[in-house]
């Protein structure tokens, strides 16, 4: 009897450890990005792999993205600052691999302007700027 419970015991062990790793232990990933440039406006687009098993609360995790995309801290992908900086960027956020490449979009954050003005920047006009979530 005592063999059965601490059995039972290390294989639930097992699973939430490998659940909290599949949630929590891996780092998100840019796999896709295009700017875009038109009239000296510059637009970027990214496609995000999250790799969690679902998301929460997901205007704090798009808020969070954004900040890590804006400090170039998305891993190993990085703007190119150097052209021109972005008036909008928009990233669409999938939960893991299999659901990017089956299409099944999580949600895409969309950072621009609260005022259709073209002459704003996200760098150096970030007080004028809002963060958008769509499902």
């Amino acid at each position: 009897m005592k063999k059965r419970i601490l059995q039972t015991v290390t294989v639930v062990f097992i699973l939430l450890v490998v659940l909290i790793y599949l949630q929590y232990g891996r780092k998100e990933e840019v796999t896709n990005s295009f700017g875009s440039s038109s009239a000296g406006v510059r637009d970027e687009k990214l496609t995000v792999v999250a790799n969690r098993l679902f998301v929460v609360d997901r205007e704090a995790y798009g808020t969070e993205l954004m900040n890590k995309a804006l400090t170039d801290s998305l891993g190993r992908f990085c703007f190119s600052w150097d052209i021109a900086y972005p008036h909008s960027i928009e990233m669409n956020v999938y939960l893991n691999k299999a659901d990017k490449q089956n299409g099944r979009l999580a949600f895409t954050v969309v950072y621009r302007p609260i005022e259709d003005d073209r002459s704003y920047n996200v760098i150096d006009n970030a007080d004028k700027y809002t963060i958008i979530i769509k499902d």
